[in-house]
């Protein structure tokens, strides 16, 4: 004799619904692989090539304030990448000194369109921005222009911070616009 299991049969659409659900997690996946979004990386080479990783929905840059238990509280970007200030730069002028060479180190934070925003404890009215020589609008708080440091490849990395280099030394800068030093 001969018996079939029996088997219960899902109506087209169920089956239809659960593949196409399937793609459309696949594809999720893989946006998030080509972006780079969970590889360090990818985010800081992304930081070097545009100068900003921290955008906010209206397309300005983000800046905020993180804490470290050595050096207290200090700015960053929407994603906790630290912000830094070149003493060669002149306070309040408006201009960056930091090119070439020296803006692969340590990259401009620049703003893609629309004003930068202040969260946290970072205050709005420290913020400002201005064109830089190859058209680009950098961020400045406290008038000096914010920078990266390209070694700092995530959130926390305060690898720049007190290092002298390209002529001049760079510091954090903390949420009232001054060098942050270890307290």
């Amino acid at each position: 004799m001969n018996t079939l299991l029996s088997i219960p049969r899902l109506p087209l659409t169920v089956v239809a619904l659960a593949l196409v659900g399937l793609s459309l997690a696949a594809c999720t996946e893989q946006q998030t692989a080509t972006t780079g979004e969970d590889d360090p990386a990818a985010t800081a080479t992304t930081d070097t090539a545009s100068g900003n990783t921290g955008a906010a929905s209206g397309g300005g840059a983000v800046v905020q304030v993180a804490q470290n238990d050595t050096l207290g509280s200090y700015l960053t970007d929407a994603d906790g990448r630290a912000l830094y200030l070149f003493q060669k730069d002149q306070q309040g002028s408006g201009e960056s000194t930091c090119y070439d060479a020296c803006a692969g180190a340590w990259p401009p934070f620049t703003a893609e369109q629309g004003s930068p925003v202040a969260r946290a404890a970072a205050a709005d009215s420290l913020l400002s921005t201005f064109e830089r020589r190859d058209g680009t609008t950098q961020v400045a708080y406290n008038g000096w222009p914010l920078y990266y440091f390209a070694q700092d490849q995530g959130a926390g990395q305060l690898k720049g911070q007190d290092v002298m280099g390209f002529g001049a030394e760079w510091y954090l800068l903390t949420p009232q616009g001054t060098e942050v030093h270890a307290e």
